[in-house]
Parts: C-alpha cells; sequence; structure tokens
C-alpha cells in the first residue's frame, strides 16, 4: 500500500509495516467490498470481504518480520472509516445476500452442465498464468467466480474445490493457502450466484 492512501483520509488509523510495504487499515461501510490486486493504483492491493492479510509478529520467508508502526498499533489507535474516494476507486460495494436463480429444467441440464466446464476451464487457466504477486488474489477471483457458478456443475463442489486447490499448489502457493482461499472464494461466489443465460433469457 502507499502512505498517500491514509494521509488524504486525514485520520489516524493502525499501519504496519511489511516486507516490501505497508499495510493501512480501514472498517469497511455495509455491504460487501470486494478484494483487487494494483486496480486503484500500481502495487496497491485491497484486501475487503473474504480476503486476508498477514499480522504483525508474523514472519516473512525472507526472514523479515511484519510489525505495526509506533504510534499505530492496533488497541492503541482507532481504525479510521474508509475514506469515500477510496471505496468509490475499489469498486461498487455488494450486498452479501443470496441472490435468487431460477431453476434449471431438466432438458438444460447437459448445456449448463457444458457450460460450467467451459467456466471452469477458463478460470484454471486464468489461474495458471497469474503473475507470482498476484497468485492468491487470482485464486481468490477465480474460486469465486466459480462458485457463481457452481449450481450448474454435473460434479461435486468437493470436486470442483479440489482442483483449484491443487492447481493453486502447482502454481507456488502452499497446501494451506489454496485450500483456504478456494474455499474461501467459493463460499462467497455461492452466496451470490449467477444464472444460467438460457433460463435467463427464457424468463
Amino acid at each position: 500500500t502507499s502512505p498517500s492512501v491514509a494521509s488524504k483520509n486525514g485520520s489516524k488509523t493502525v499501519r504496519a509495516k511489511t516486507s516490501n510495504g505497508e499495510h493501512i487499515y480501514f472498517s469497511s461501510p455495509e455491504g460487501r467490498v470486494p478484494n483487487s490486486a494494483s486496480r486503484v493504483a500500481p502495487g496497491l492491493d485491497v484486501r475487503g470481504d473474504r480476503g486476508y492479510v498477514v499480522l504483525p509478529g508474523s514472519v516473512h520467508p525472507n526472514g523479515s518480520i511484519y510489525k505495526y508502526k509506533p504510534g499505530h498499533e492496533l488497541g492503541k489507535c482507532p481504525i479510521a472509516p474508509a475514506p469515500e474516494w477510496l471505496l468509490a476507486l475499489v469498486g461498487p460495494t455488494e450486498r452479501a445476500s443470496r441472490a435468487q436463480v431460477q431453476p434449471i429444467p431438466d432438458e438444460l441440464r447437459g448445456r449448463a452442465a457444458a457450460y460450467f466446464k467451459r467456466a471452469e476451464v477458463l478460470e484454471h487457466e486464468r489461474l495458471r498464468n497469474a503473475p507470482n504477486h498476484q497468485r492468491n488474489n487470482t485464486l481468490n477471483h477465480s474460486a469465486f467466480k466459480l462458485g457463481q457458478l457452481l449450481h450448474l456443475s454435473a460434479h461435486s463442489d468437493e470436486q470442483v474445490l479440489l482442483r483449484l486447490t491443487v492447481i493453486g499448489q502447482e502454481i507456488g502457493l502452499t497446501a494451506a493457502e489454496s485450500a483456504a482461499t478456494s474455499q474461501s472464494g467459493m463460499k462467497a461466489g455461492c452466496a451470490l450466484p449467477r444464472p444460467f443465460p438460457a433460463v435467463a433469457s427464457a424468463a
């Protein structure tokens, strides 16, 4: 993150030093705040709902220790509300409620399963091509997208999740990271399902 994020907000908030930058913490508004990588600015990532960061006290693989910045420690410093300008750049928030989708007629089940399979192939390809610094974020994004379409799949939730987890490990994430991110992303996607186009167009 960039120090300018905090200074433009005008409020003191919790901040932590990382191995190659800073984490700046804000409280979120009502609704789902999306995660992003370098969307707001190059090298500036946002972690909202279903996202996570490494907390101070943790040790980076290169040996550096995550630490709170003096005067900005959690418990000694308030967490300021997220500034409106930052939320506008992050993107629209989404209500975390389950969307309603129409049931798929039996005669369209085969087409729905093929639609999901194509989406799965595309997300797996996206994941395998993810830059090193965006691997975890890309896995979360792909898991979310597939979670939205999971009701179309002919396979079990566990099979879809396992394939994502395996690819996550193939691109360099640890088994624990890959499993946690895949599960979190899919769960969030399942809460906001997308309708099968053939059914939606006929409604």
